[in-house]
């Protein structure tokens, strides 16, 4: 690769656009040599700075600038200001690889191409930009290119006259990292740093994952327990819902088939009563008719008038007795046993606790809606325990009621005893002639107290019969409520019909219910919502754990990278070192005509800070120095302990000794030299023409230069010179042709 020409529009005195074409190829196969030429003040050395520009150079010192448009064309009084500055630099490319277009790495499918075009441009307004053969490029890919190309923006690829001095007054350390880019090995110094940046963006991730982390581990625990007993719970609720299935299941047709028997019963009862009622009224027809009958005396008649009204208020308070007995019994059985109270009020107390952690959790009002109907529904609960409760009040009504009919009963008993009596009394007299009648009216009495006992029989079975639907709809609430259900029928098909042998019979069963209900109550209540939230915690966890490995395990290529960047890094740098060592010693004695020269290389070691007196030893701090180069130079017959004792010229030399050393050991593809002969005198300029000219059988060079020892190595020559309207203009000769045209 090598420097084919350079474009400049509108950079410093260059306002118009101007093409400079370098010399490919000179005498004896060597690279070729570009002398710029010309009066000072004319800018010649505004082309070094353009190539410095082009290149990515940021410092505006180095630009010999104090702000970025300075590089722009500023007018003069003939020729009015540029709005933007553009600098193109053409590279050409020998030997060409076959990388394609679609080659993952970019910058090496740009190197591999037969031209290499980088162009930066700068607007007034202060916008700017790179391109790369055409198109956008940034900073960062223009220095990996250059570095993987050999060529710097600063460093030894455009050397002005004050980088001599200050090549020799760097520390140590910084003439390190300078050899270190002469040693080639700049795009793995990219590379390495590149990579530290990354490893510290990764150990700054891997610090906030850490606490992420932290942050999610205590709460995923805790869900994870909640999760836990949420499956404990679904489990004991699956049980306890399998057990009240069979258990309620079996009580309830056995219940219903109960109630079956005694509706049956009931009905049987009904039609004897009917049926003696039937007869009962046949003879009370007879007795009306006999009653229409005159007698010898009407006694009788009246006192069987008497009986009538005291036997329906007897039927009267014996069916108030009755209600009032159905009345107590539905009382007595929906009161609850204490133990179904005290379940009942310890699963209110659980939903009230689930219920109270909704209320501390609320943050939306969907949320506070959902809470107000499950406080309305507790209240229901609440409400209905209590009116269960309260029914023992109203037993102890009823048996007070019942008490006061079953006096009246008495009372009626004895009125129709002694209405009876009476009868007694007076029949004795007329027992002959009213046989009949007497007759009649026990067979009337006899059959009245069948129908009595009847009635009573019937009585009882209704009771029975009310106590059965009784318990059935209590047992239908209790299933209900207990099992959360709005239709039996699915319960019903599933249960058996009665506890089979050799299963907990139905108290057992009970008791097994009551015990998995408490230990329900001892887990809580425990939202729902538990669930997703540890889904979507788990899942954060996951995905913040499996980026965190991601990150350590970055985080240990990243520093295997760096300890292979290191030692490749230092293996090149030592062979580089050892190289332009030799090279300076040859160098220097060629342009001192003797003398001795050497690069030390200063190994970092390890230093521990003193501590004060009294302090702690341990306390003290270690530190590590940076590794360093030292150059000893020594011209002929003289004895130089520091090169800041050698005069401006010796300096000179011996920078241009080092120069030439690391050009030679590494050449970038083109070499710019801005003047740096300028402190020269006659003899050293044509020692320093002679090593140019030897250099350039390994890299191309372009010398800005006053020197004519120089001026006659080059192949072309360019003359600048500026007109009044303070724009430069290029002037170019061939040597070659020039001599040609003057032999003839």
């Amino acid at each position: 690769m090598y420097l084919q020409r350079l474009e400049i529009q509108g950079f410093k005195s260059f306002a118009n656009k101007t093409t400079i074409l370098f010399s490919e190829q000179g005498e004896g196969g060597r690279r070729g040599l570009t002398s710029i030429v010309g009066p000072n003040g004319s800018g010649k050395s505004n082309i070094a700075d353009a190539m410095r520009w082009v290149m990515g150079e940021q410092s505006l010192k180095q630009l010999r600038g104090k702000k970025s448009e300075d590089v722009i064309f500023s007018g003069s009084d003939k020729r009015s200001k540029m709005g933007m500055a553009e600098v193109s630099l053409f590279l050409k490319n020998e030997h060409p690889s076959s990388a394609s277009a679609g080659s993952e790495d970019s910058i090496e499918t740009i190197l591999s191409s037969p031209e290499v075009v980088i162009t930066r441009r700068l607007f007034r307004d202060g916008t700017s930009e790179y391109l790369l053969n055409g198109n956008r490029a940034r900073l960062a890919d223009i220095n990996l290119l250059l570095a993987k190309a050999n060529i710097g923006e600063r460093g030894f690829t455009v050397i002005g006259q004050g980088m001599i001095d200050q090549f020799l007054f760097l520390s140590p350390e910084e003439r390190k990292e300078a050899i270190d880019e002469a040693a080639g090995i700049r795009h793995l110094q990219i590379k390495k740093n590149e990579a530290e940046r990354k490893l510290e963006a990764t150990r700054e991730n891997l610090r906030e994952a850490e606490i992420l982390l932290a942050e999610l581990e205590p709460r995923l625990r805790s869900l994870s327990r909640q999760v836990k007993r949420l499956s404990e719970r679904e489990a004991l609720e699956g049980e306890l819902k399998a057990l009240q299935s069979k258990h309620y299941g079996s009580l309830y047709r056995s219940i219903h088939h109960e109630a079956q028997g005694l509706k049956r019963s009931a009905s049987q009862a009904e039609k004897a009563v009917a049926d003696k009622e039937v007869d009962l009224r046949a003879i009370q027809t007879k007795l009306n008719t006999l009653e229409k009958t005159e007698t010898s005396s009407s006694s009788l008649l009246d006192f069987q008038k008497e009986l009538e009204p005291l036997h329906a208020e007897r039927q009267r308070l014996r069916d108030r007795a009755f209600e009032i007995r159905v009345a107590a019994e539905r009382t007595k059985n929906a009161q609850l046993p204490m133990a179904a109270v005290i379940a009942g009020i310890e699963s209110i107390q659980a939903d009230e606790q689930g219920l109270l952690s909704k209320i501390k959790n609320a943050t939306t009002l969907e949320e506070l809606e959902s809470i107000k109907a499950a406080a309305t529904a507790l209240d229901a609960r609440i409400a209905e325990l209590l009116g269960t409760i309260r029914g023992e009040t109203r037993n102890k009504e009823n048996e007070k009621n019942l008490a006061e009919v079953e006096r009246g009963i008495n009372e009626v008993n004895a009125k129709i005893n002694t209405v009876q009596e009476k009868i007694t009394a007076a029949g004795k007299g007329e027992r002959e002639q009213k046989s009949a009648f007497f007759a009649l009216q026990r067979e009337y009495q006899n059959l009245l107290e069948i129908v009595t006992r009847l009635r009573s029989d019937l009585g009882e079975r209704r009771i029975a019969l009310a106590k059965t639907e009784q318990r059935l709809e209590d047992l239908e609430s209790e299933i209900k409520a207990e099992m959360q259900l709005s239709d039996l029928a699915p319960l019903l098909e599933g249960a058996a019909a009665e506890v089979t042998p050799g299963t907990e019979s139905s108290e057992e069963a009970y008791r097994h219910i009551q015990r998995l209900k408490q230990q329900l109550a001892a887990i809580g209540g425990i939202d729902t919502e538990v669930v997703r939230e540890h889904t979507e915690t788990a899942s954060r966890y996951e995905t913040l754990k499996t980026q965190y490995d991601d990150l350590i395990s970055a985080e240990g290529k990243l520093l295997e990278l760096g300890k292979e960047l290191d030692e490749t890094i230092g293996r090149a740098f030592h062979e580089a070192f050892k190289k332009i060592s030799v090279e300076f010693e040859k160098f220097f004695r060629v342009l001192f005509n003797g003398g001795n020269a050497k690069l030390i290389y200063i190994e970092p070691e390890t230093k521990t800070l003193e501590v004060a007196e009294g302090e702690d030893p341990e306390n003290a701090k270690t530190f590590t120095t940076k590794p360093g180069v030292e150059i000893v130079a020594q011209p002929p017959g003289k004895r130089v302990k520091s090169i800041n004792v050698l005069s401006g010229g010796e300096r000179a030399l011996t920078a241009i000794a080092l120069i030439s050393a690391i050009i030679a050991v590494n050449p970038s593809p083109f070499v710019v030299l801005d003047e740096v002969d300028a402190a020269l005198d006659e003899a050293n300029s044509v020692r320093f023409a002679d090593i140019v000219f030897e250099l350039t059988g390994k890299t191309q060079f372009i010398v800005v230069t006053h020197n004519r020892y120089t001026m006659e190595r080059a192949g072309m020559i360019y003359g600048v010179t500026m007109g009044d309207d303070a724009v430069s203009k290029i002037l170019s000769i061939k040597l070659e042709e020039a001599v040609v045209r003057s032999t003839k």
